[in-house]
């Protein structure tokens, strides 16, 4: 028999008993297991503290006994919410707030990219409402992992890409390959300039040094443009460090293959979860999440962050999901119509990356049908900045 009561119980209530026998009633309540708390006895009334849900066989037993019983005081969460019954927009409010919160949660409502420099956020942008992803897109509608291979493939300047999903907001990470600069020549050291490309040359502007080509003419690629050999009346030859501008008009021959037949890795089954709860720095794994990888499975991993939400209520715990799509490879045999629109997506992600510097005068394309696949040639001509200085090697001959 317990003789303390705990307040914040669900439904509970205190009751008198006056009577000859109630320490019989007392016994009984105990040899049939009810629970009972709290009992004190005053000027010849007992009392003590049951379930609501024991009163009525309490009312039973106390019958039996001779003994009068009563109600005198009724407590717990039940109760609580019993004198609101008939304001059901306490009820059917909070029920409403949940049922919004949780409508909303499975749609993108924001997509946030970082790590971009050269590539654009509108490029990536796109990129993603190719993929389905934009603002008021359903969650399940879209593959994070497809996303991050059609960026992959896409955009050469990539060399690492990550689409998570955190609510209702996509976070789009990236890195972009580092291009090897030209070791610049610093402004003391004499230099020349010379042709990076075979061109024709339209203009130049010469601020430091001597031309050696005229406009119109044939340049072929390591050709002297501008010279920091200097013929100096009074002091002889001097050496000088070259400055200026070229610009040149340019052909290039650029070719894109595709074949007919292509693999394509295609989701075998559903996507399979590992839960963990995080505190911290510290995670928790589910007992109830097993999912199970051979050294042969082909899949991708993706994590997902959110915060447990109880009853529509944010709290300062968060989860973290581990999400896991299984592939195998299939044949895929394209149509021509489809061949050529992934050679003309291929020339465009090129002209985007490669000639976003130049001004392009003529792009001739050529479509070349063979036996295994189709080939797009084209034909660009372009004016464009030309010119990489290149160091003057003095030798110095040592009297004797």
């Amino acid at each position: 028999m317990k003789k303390k009561f705990g307040h914040y119980g669900f439904a509970y209530v205190r009751f008198t008993a006056i009577g000859a026998y109630k320490e019989k009633l007392i016994s009984s309540i105990i040899e049939n297991n009810v629970q009972i708390y709290d009992i004190k006895e005053s000027k010849g009334e007992l009392s003590a503290v049951i379930k609501a849900s024991d009163y009525l066989y309490i009312c039973k037993s106390a019958k039996k006994y001779g003994i009068k019983t009563r109600v005198s005081e009724r407590f717990g969460l039940y109760f609580r919410l019993y004198g609101y019954r008939k304001r059901w927009g306490l009820v059917i409010g909070p029920m409403c707030c949940v049922a919004v919160i949780l409508v909303l949660s499975q749609f993108v409502w924001d997509i946030r990219i970082s790590g971009n420099d050269n590539v654009s956020k509108s490029q990536l942008y796109a990129l993603a409402d190719e993929c389905g992803i934009y603002p008021g897109a359903y969650v399940h509608n879209f593959s994070v992992s497809d996303c991050e291979s059609l960026a992959m493939a896409d955009i050469k300047d990539l060399s690492w890409i990550s689409v998570e999903r955190e609510g209702s907001r996509i976070y789009i990470k990236v890195k972009e390959k580092e291009i090897a600069k030209p070791v610049d020549i610093p402004p003391e050291t004499p230099c020349n300039i010379v042709s990076d490309y075979d061109c024709q040359l339209i203009s130049a502007t010469v601020k430091r040094g001597v031309l050696q080509v005229k406009t119109g003419d044939g340049i072929r690629k390591g050709q002297l443009l501008i010279s920091g050999t200097v013929d100096n009346n009074n002091d002889g030859v001097i050496h000088i460090h070259a400055e200026g501008e070229l610009i040149a008009r340019c052909q290039q021959t650029e070719e894109f293959y595709l074949p007919y037949r292509q693999n394509k890795r295609k989701p075998i089954s559903e996507e399979k979860h590992s839960t963990y709860f995080m505190f911290g720095d510290f995670s928790i794994k589910s007992p109830f999440d097993n999912v199970e990888i051979s050294d042969t499975d082909d899949f991708s991993y993706r994590e997902e962050y959110g915060f447990i939400n109880i009853f529509g209520i944010k709290t300062p715990f968060r989860y973290k999901k581990g999400i896991y799509t299984f592939y195998e490879n299939e044949q895929v045999t394209y149509m021509q119509e489809d061949i050529i629109n992934q050679l003309n997506k291929q020339r465009g992600a090129f002209e985007a990356n490669f000639l976003q510097d130049c001004r392009v005068i003529s792009a001739i394309p050529e479509i070349i049908k063979e036996k295994e696949g189709i080939r797009l040639k084209v034909t660009y001509t372009v004016d464009r900045n030309i010119g990489i200085k290149q160091k003057i090697s003095l030798v110095y001959d040592k009297a004797e």
